[in-house]
């Protein structure tokens, strides 16, 4: 995995090998950038982690911080080592939590982000459960995008009507879906 734009542009991650983690590839990551408005000095939210190279992307493309949630501790450790190599310590924390506990401690720290990025595992039924508490946690910003990396045969299914999805792009098995919160009078 190389980052594909911004100050580290080039720089190679390597993560641990992990059993079940299925890292977003270059060519995922570069199309969600140039689809995103840009990220420089705002805030991003990388949840279930993985190896970290969304977050560590945003923070390349000027981010002005971005969090990383990761339950396992090798990947955990993974993605603070390469913040550190990557002199972005300043501008990252990762918190080695689940999803569940990860928004809650969040939550408490009252940090509203602009972006926030969810690749839970496939079909395993995670993307409604997490907006919910993400929605519960009150963790966005007014104009934020959420975007959710899923495979195409899990299709999102937004029971909350606050969300609406503006974009989706298929990627072999991999979709994007690009979310956006109704403003209260979007929402009549």
């Amino acid at each position: 995995m190389r980052i594909s734009g911004g100050s580290r542009k080039g720089f190679l991650l390597k993560s641990p090998k992990v059993a079940n983690v299925r890292p977003t590839t270059d060519m995922i990551k570069e199309a969600l950038f140039n689809i995103l408005p840009s990220v420089a000095g705002k805030t991003f939210l990388d949840l279930f982690a993985g190896t970290g190279s969304v977050g560590i992307e945003a923070l390349s493309r000027g981010a002005l911080m971005a969090f990383f949630v990761e339950r396992n501790g090798e990947l955990a450790k993974s993605i603070k080592e390469h913040i550190q190599r990557l002199d972005f310590e300043e501008n990252a924390k990762v918190i080695q939590m689940d999803m569940k506990k990860g928004i809650l401690h969040i939550a408490r720290l009252n940090v509203p982000f602009d972006y926030i990025f969810i690749d839970p595992p496939y079909l395993k039924g995670l993307i409604e459960d997490t907006l919910s508490r993400i929605d519960k946690a009150d963790v966005v910003n007014p104009d934020a995008w959420i975007v959710v990396q899923h495979s195409k045969r899990e299709p999102i299914t937004l029971t909350d009507k606050r969300y609406r999805v503006e974009d989706q792009r298929t990627y072999g098995d991999s979709m994007l879906s690009f979310i956006k919160i109704k403003k209260q009078a979007d929402e009549n």
